[in-house]
Order: structure tokens, then C-alpha cells, then sequence
């Protein structure tokens, strides 16, 4: 495995991302499969991840983080003893670096396999994150996973065949919560549906609210119908421009007015 590593890692020294990376990766998974333990990659001073195959997952073990500029405006709004809602967590990028400033962080993940990376991420850093097996959404029920190929890419799907899993409202799962802070949303297109499930929260606790605004047509919105869904609660809006991704940064405009 180590050898396979270097290799990896000389590799992505020399070429870029789409080209060749599953002459390492196969093998690696092969012998992931077999019990070797597998590659780790450091994203921030003692936390590690698990080497996973694909976009988010390669861009890590090339460069030592993901998307930096969104990184580092999520990371600012997180401080010890917040509470953040990670939907859409993948293996734990994230979650895994909010954890570690001290927040209790709740981690939304549908896909099976990548929820035992992200299972497994989170009790080898020994952080403080519960895993939230199912999707959120605008009302509760039932989906399928979509797989459009890269890993990171899977979505819900209102239909079809395949893997279930159940989807809930945030409203519903932290009716219950004294706070919440933060909220981080990628969910490929269905981010303004969960946070049409989330009306009760964003009116109660006021969070930083940071979503992608990809794909949103997927599910029948639009950029222009999510900030005007979140003006109506008093939030401003900052856009984030990244490599790979665009998200929008809602803030509220008074933090301190909160439902009783």
C-alpha cells in the first residue's frame, strides 16, 4: 500500500486529475477490500481522512485541502460549542474540520459506502459529530440515490429504483435544539428544498446559513427564488466564487432577534 502511495503521490505531482488516477486507485481499493488499512490524508493539524475516489477525495491528497476560500469563510463562522448542520457531509471534510474547532456538528450523508468512510473519519479524529443517516429535504418521506458518477456527485431521486433512504425536515430534527449556528448545505441541487424544510429553524435560531448553488434546477428552483426565499427571514447574502463550486453565504441581518 505504501508503495502504491508514493506512486499516487508522485503521480499527482506530474499530471492532472483526470487522467490515470485509477491505475492507483483500483488497487488501493482492492487492498482496502482485503484489509490493508488505508492512505490518510492530513486536512488540518492533527486530523486525518480516509483516501476516497473521487473529485473531493483526489484534490485533498494533491493539495492538503478543498475549496480554501469557502474553507476559510465556513471555518470563520464556527467557533467552540456552536452547533452546525452538515448536510450533504460527504466523508466528513468539513464536519471533520468544524469538529475540531470545538463544535458539535451533525452530519447528513445518504450514500452507504460513503458513509463508512465518513463513520470511520470521525472515530479515528475522535471528534464530536453525529452521523445522520438520511437526507434532508422540504418534507419528510422517501428517496432514492441517484449516482451520477463521481462520489461526491450523488444526489436524492423523487422516483426510480435502487438504494431507499428516508428524508426529514431539519425543522423536524432540531425542533428539539437550544441552537444552532451554522448551517453548511451541498446537496446537488436539492439545497433550497431542504431549506424550505427549515422555516421554523432559520426564524427561531438564526443561523449563518452556506449553501451551493449548483444544480438547483434539478429540483425545480432557481439562484434568484433561493435569496429571495431567504430575504424574507432578514438575511443578507454573500457570494463565494471557488474552483470547483459557487455558494452563497446567507447572514442575518439581526442575529439577536430570535423567536422565543
Amino acid at each position: 500500500m505504501s508503495a502504491l502511495v508514493a506512486g499516487l503521490r508522485f503521480y499527482t505531482d506530474h499530471a492532472p486529475f483526470h487522467r490515470g488516477r485509477g491505475a492507483f486507485l483500483r488497487p488501493i481499493e482492492f487492498l482496502k477490500r482485503r484489509g490493508w488499512p488505508p492512505p490518510q490524508v492530513a486536512v488540518a493539524p492533527g486530523v486525518t481522512m480516509e483516501l476516497e475516489p473521487s473529485l473531493i477525495g483526489w484534490t485533498l491528497f494533491e493539495r492538503g485541502e478543498w475549496e480554501p476560500a469557502q474553507t476559510a469563510r465556513f471555518l470563520s463562522l464556527v467557533q467552540p460549542g456552536a452547533v452546525v448542520l452538515d448536510v450533504g457531509a460527504n466523508t466528513g471534510y468539513y464536519a471533520l474540520l468544524a469538529a475540531a474547532r470545538g463544535a458539535k456538528v451533525h452530519a447528513f450523508e445518504i450514500q452507504p459506502n460513503i458513509i463508512r468512510i465518513l463513520r470511520s473519519n470521525v472515530e479515528r479524529n475522535r471528534l464530536d459529530v453525529t452521523i445522520v443517516e438520511a437526507g434532508a429535504f422540504s418534507a419528510p418521506g422517501e428517496a432514492t440515490i441517484e449516482d451520477r458518477g463521481d462520489p461526491g456527485s450523488a444526489r436524492v431521486h423523487l422516483g426510480g429504483t435502487g438504494i431507499r433512504v428516508p428524508l426529514i425536515t431539519l425543522d423536524t430534527y432540531a425542533a428539539d435544539f437550544e441552537r444552532v449556528d451554522v448551517i453548511l448545505i451541498d446537496t446537488e441541487g436539492a439545497d433550497f428544498e431542504v431549506l424550505k424544510g427549515a422555516r421554523a429553524l432559520l426564524a427561531k435560531h438564526r443561523p449563518a446559513v452556506m449553501t451551493e448553488v449548483h444544480h438547483l434546477a434539478a429540483f425545480g428552483g432557481s439562484e434568484e427564488e433561493l435569496r429571495a426565499y431567504m430575504a424574507q427571514f432578514g438575511y443578507r447574502v454573500e457570494t463565494l466564487h471557488g474552483e470547483f463550486s459557487t455558494d452563497l453565504l446567507f447572514l442575518p441581518t439581526d442575529p439577536s432577534r430570535r423567536e422565543a
